[in-house]
């Protein structure tokens, strides 16, 4: 018996690396290559913070004209709670133009929405300078009637010379 117990136990391990090996190549067959994503597609970042809270910033292309060499796009940044309840919403928009060898943003602005009577706007920016836009929000978080968290969001859209946001 005590013959059977390496061989088996090498038929196991063998087993374990085939399934491990699959399962991922399984997975990335399911998702499109990236150059087949729909060009309207967003980019999402998420990021977490240690009370449980999570800050989601999304990018959208708005309308795109390439025709005239014009595109405009938004930059949203969601702040939600522990428990998933969006608080707020900052979202800078551009409007770009571009003719293949330079580009320029032509306006930008910024819209807060606040969903949470404890947080409020404490101050707001908004440029658009060359090929960028960008705006500087602060919220502050309220306990008792008195600001005492502040988050600084800083949101920035850029166009290349061919049109492509980032």
């Amino acid at each position: 018996m005590s013959e059977h117990k390496p061989r088996r136990l090498l038929a196991l391990l063998l087993c374990l690396a085939l399934v491990f090996s699959v399962v991922p190549r399984a997975a990335a067959e399911d998702s499109p290559p990236a150059a087949e994503l729909p060009e309207d597609s967003s980019l999402q970042e998420t990021v977490f913070y240690p009370d449980g809270s999570r800050e989601v910033t999304v990018t959208h292309i708005l309308s795109a004209e390439p025709g005239r060499g014009s595109v405009t796009a938004s930059k949203d940044r969601k702040y939600y709670s522990d428990s998933n309840v969006l608080l707020w919403k900052v979202t800078l928009t551009g409007t770009f133009s571009y003719n293949g060898s330079s580009s320029s943003c032509t306006a930008a602005s910024t819209a807060v929405n606040i969903y949470s009577s404890t947080w409020v706007k404490v101050s707001e920016y908004t440029n658009h300078s060359g090929s960028t836009a960008t705006c500087a929000v602060m919220m502050g978080k309220k306990v008792l009637g008195v600001v005492i968290t502040f988050i600084n969001v800083n949101l920035t859209l850029s166009c290349d010379k061919n049109g492509n946001i980032s």
